[in-house]
């Protein structure tokens, strides 16, 4: 997960102006909208998730934003 992060990082430094979601707030809205969008969706259904893993993405997001 850490390197698909670098990953996406870097890709927002070098190709920013491509993404349809480069501001922090836009990327957290989409995301909140394909989940809802995708909750039927066998493939992508989060019903299937413990509640550990759903705590463990929010702290991973929550991270970002304090950890330096």
């Amino acid at each position: 997960m850490a390197s698909f992060l670098d990953a996406l990082s870097t890709d927002a430094v070098e190709r920013g102006s491509e993404w349809e979601n480069a501001q922090i707030f836009d990327m957290l809205e989409s995301m909140a909208a394909w989940l809802r969008d995708t909750a039927d969706t066998p493939r992508f259904a989060p019903a299937g998730m413990t509640p550990e893993q759903w705590r463990f993405i929010a702290d991973l997001i929550l991270a970002g934003k304090h950890y330096e």
